[in-house]
Protein backbone atom coordinates (compact mmCIF):
# COMPACT_ATOMS: atom_id res chain seq x y z
CA UNK A 1 0.00 0.00 0.00
CA UNK A 2 1.15 3.63 -1.09
CA UNK A 3 1.01 6.69 1.06
CA UNK A 4 -0.55 9.78 -0.27
CA UNK A 5 2.06 12.06 -1.36
CA UNK A 6 1.64 15.57 -0.69
CA UNK A 7 0.56 18.60 -3.46
CA UNK A 8 4.18 19.77 -5.06
CA UNK A 9 2.49 23.10 -4.94
CA UNK A 10 4.56 25.27 -3.41
CA UNK A 11 3.11 26.01 0.13
CA UNK A 12 -0.25 23.76 -0.36
CA UNK A 13 -1.06 21.46 2.68
CA UNK A 14 -3.05 19.02 0.87
CA UNK A 15 -2.95 15.52 -0.74
CA UNK A 16 -2.48 15.06 -4.08
CA UNK A 17 -4.70 13.55 -6.05
CA UNK A 18 -4.98 9.60 -6.75
CA UNK A 19 -2.28 9.36 -9.18
CA UNK A 20 -1.95 13.05 -9.53
CA UNK A 21 1.21 15.49 -8.84
CA UNK A 22 -1.19 18.32 -7.18
CA UNK A 23 -4.48 18.77 -5.33
CA UNK A 24 -7.69 19.04 -6.94
CA UNK A 25 -7.99 22.88 -5.61
CA UNK A 26 -3.91 23.03 -7.05
CA UNK A 27 -5.28 21.82 -10.45
CA UNK A 28 -8.65 23.55 -10.64
CA UNK A 29 -6.40 26.93 -10.14
CA UNK A 30 -3.76 26.01 -12.85
CA UNK A 31 -6.44 25.48 -15.35
CA UNK A 32 -8.47 28.81 -14.39
CA UNK A 33 -4.45 30.62 -14.80
CA UNK A 34 -3.95 28.80 -18.02
CA UNK A 35 -7.40 30.31 -19.14
CA UNK A 36 -7.14 33.40 -18.07
CA UNK A 37 -3.40 33.71 -19.81
CA UNK A 38 -4.88 32.71 -23.24
CA UNK A 39 -7.02 34.99 -22.89
CA UNK A 40 -4.69 37.55 -22.50
CA UNK A 41 -2.58 36.34 -25.15
CA UNK A 42 -5.72 36.60 -27.67
CA UNK A 43 -6.75 40.35 -26.40
CA UNK A 44 -7.19 42.61 -29.20
CA UNK A 45 -7.97 39.88 -32.18
CA UNK A 46 -11.23 39.64 -33.70
CA UNK A 47 -12.65 36.40 -32.97
CA UNK A 48 -12.98 33.94 -35.94
CA UNK A 49 -16.55 33.28 -36.72
CA UNK A 50 -17.96 29.73 -36.12
CA UNK A 51 -19.18 27.71 -38.80
CA UNK A 52 -22.35 26.95 -36.67
CA UNK A 53 -22.80 30.90 -36.43
CA UNK A 54 -22.39 31.10 -40.91
CA UNK A 55 -24.83 28.07 -40.91
CA UNK A 56 -27.29 30.14 -38.70
CA UNK A 57 -26.81 32.96 -40.53
CA UNK A 58 -27.54 31.63 -43.86
CA UNK A 59 -30.32 29.65 -42.82
CA UNK A 60 -32.21 32.63 -41.25
CA UNK A 61 -31.40 34.65 -44.62
CA UNK A 62 -32.85 31.30 -46.51
CA UNK A 63 -35.96 31.55 -44.51
CA UNK A 64 -36.45 35.18 -44.99
CA UNK A 65 -36.05 35.09 -48.66
CA UNK A 66 -38.45 32.32 -49.18
CA UNK A 67 -41.03 33.77 -46.86
CA UNK A 68 -40.88 37.16 -49.00
CA UNK A 69 -40.96 35.43 -52.47
CA UNK A 70 -43.36 32.84 -51.65
CA UNK A 71 -45.66 34.38 -49.15
CA UNK A 72 -47.32 32.50 -46.21
CA UNK A 73 -49.46 29.62 -47.92
CA UNK A 74 -48.28 26.09 -47.72
CA UNK A 75 -46.86 24.60 -50.86
CA UNK A 76 -48.44 21.52 -50.52
CA UNK A 77 -51.27 21.78 -49.27
CA UNK A 78 -52.18 25.36 -49.58
CA UNK A 79 -53.02 26.18 -45.87
CA UNK A 80 -53.45 29.78 -45.89
CA UNK A 81 -51.84 32.15 -43.21
CA UNK A 82 -49.33 30.38 -41.83
CA UNK A 83 -47.14 32.17 -38.69
CA UNK A 84 -45.11 31.24 -36.21
CA UNK A 85 -43.95 27.44 -35.38
CA UNK A 86 -46.45 26.45 -37.91
CA UNK A 87 -44.77 28.83 -40.62
CA UNK A 88 -41.52 26.44 -42.00
CA UNK A 89 -39.67 26.24 -44.94
CA UNK A 90 -39.09 22.87 -46.36
CA UNK A 91 -37.00 21.13 -48.26
CA UNK A 92 -38.42 19.62 -52.03
CA UNK A 93 -34.94 17.37 -51.88
CA UNK A 94 -34.62 16.69 -48.30
CA UNK A 95 -31.67 18.23 -46.04
CA UNK A 96 -30.66 15.22 -44.56
CA UNK A 97 -29.85 13.60 -48.38
CA UNK A 98 -29.34 17.06 -50.48
CA UNK A 99 -26.02 17.69 -49.21
CA UNK A 100 -24.48 21.17 -49.42
CA UNK A 101 -25.30 22.24 -52.95
CA UNK A 102 -29.90 22.33 -52.10
CA UNK A 103 -29.80 22.63 -48.30
CA UNK A 104 -29.37 26.12 -48.37
CA UNK A 105 -30.43 26.40 -52.28
CA UNK A 106 -33.30 28.78 -52.84
CA UNK A 107 -34.30 26.42 -55.77
CA UNK A 108 -35.26 23.76 -53.50
CA UNK A 109 -36.85 25.66 -50.59
CA UNK A 110 -40.55 26.48 -50.12
CA UNK A 111 -42.98 27.71 -47.25
CA UNK A 112 -44.64 24.40 -45.49
CA UNK A 113 -47.14 24.46 -42.69
CA UNK A 114 -46.15 22.43 -39.56
CA UNK A 115 -47.95 19.31 -40.44
CA UNK A 116 -46.46 18.96 -44.30
CA UNK A 117 -42.84 19.33 -42.90
CA UNK A 118 -42.59 17.40 -40.12
CA UNK A 119 -45.79 14.65 -39.84
CA UNK A 120 -45.60 13.96 -43.12
CA UNK A 121 -41.69 14.06 -43.87
CA UNK A 122 -42.31 17.08 -46.04
CA UNK A 123 -45.47 14.98 -48.16
CA UNK A 124 -42.60 14.50 -50.95
CA UNK A 125 -45.39 13.34 -53.50
CA UNK A 126 -47.52 16.39 -53.90
CA UNK A 127 -44.17 18.60 -53.46
CA UNK A 128 -42.75 16.53 -56.70
CA UNK A 129 -45.97 17.14 -58.21
CA UNK A 130 -46.00 20.77 -57.74
CA UNK A 131 -42.46 21.42 -58.69
CA UNK A 132 -43.15 20.18 -61.90
CA UNK A 133 -45.75 21.59 -62.39
CA UNK A 134 -44.53 25.03 -61.52
CA UNK A 135 -40.27 25.08 -62.63
CA UNK A 136 -40.67 22.09 -65.10
CA UNK A 137 -39.43 18.32 -65.47
CA UNK A 138 -36.19 19.50 -66.31
CA UNK A 139 -35.28 21.78 -63.79
CA UNK A 140 -36.12 19.31 -61.15
CA UNK A 141 -33.85 16.68 -62.79
CA UNK A 142 -31.33 19.29 -62.71
CA UNK A 143 -31.88 18.82 -58.95
CA UNK A 144 -32.05 15.97 -58.61
CA UNK A 145 -28.18 15.52 -60.49
CA UNK A 146 -27.03 17.94 -58.27
CA UNK A 147 -28.04 16.51 -55.49
CA UNK A 148 -25.84 13.28 -56.22
CA UNK A 149 -22.91 15.05 -56.82
CA UNK A 150 -20.14 14.99 -53.96
CA UNK A 151 -18.70 17.99 -52.87
CA UNK A 152 -15.80 18.44 -50.27
CA UNK A 153 -17.31 20.13 -47.34
CA UNK A 154 -17.18 23.92 -47.18
CA UNK A 155 -15.66 26.61 -45.48
CA UNK A 156 -15.90 29.32 -44.01
CA UNK A 157 -15.58 31.37 -47.27
CA UNK A 158 -18.01 29.56 -49.28
CA UNK A 159 -20.92 30.53 -46.03
CA UNK A 160 -19.43 33.90 -46.45
CA UNK A 161 -19.80 34.32 -50.16
CA UNK A 162 -23.65 32.31 -49.63
CA UNK A 163 -24.45 34.81 -46.92
CA UNK A 164 -23.24 38.29 -49.34
CA UNK A 165 -25.03 36.64 -52.09
CA UNK A 166 -28.20 35.74 -50.07
CA UNK A 167 -28.15 39.72 -48.51
CA UNK A 168 -28.04 41.29 -52.16
CA UNK A 169 -31.47 39.17 -53.38
CA UNK A 170 -33.05 39.95 -49.65
CA UNK A 171 -32.41 43.61 -50.56
CA UNK A 172 -33.59 42.93 -53.97
CA UNK A 173 -36.96 41.50 -53.20
CA UNK A 174 -37.29 43.44 -49.77
CA UNK A 175 -37.09 46.85 -52.62
CA UNK A 176 -39.41 45.33 -54.36
CA UNK A 177 -41.89 45.08 -52.15
CA UNK A 178 -44.86 47.68 -52.03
Amino acid sequence: MTLPKNCKTKGCRYEAAYGKSRCFRCQAAKKREKKRLLKLKHKGRPKPTSLKKLRQELWELCRKIVRLKYGNTCYTCDRKGLEGTNWHTGHFIPASTCGLALKYNIRNLRPQCYHCNINLGGNGAEFYRRMVKEVGQVEVDEMFRIKNQVYTPAGALWYISQIAQYVFTLTKLGNDSP
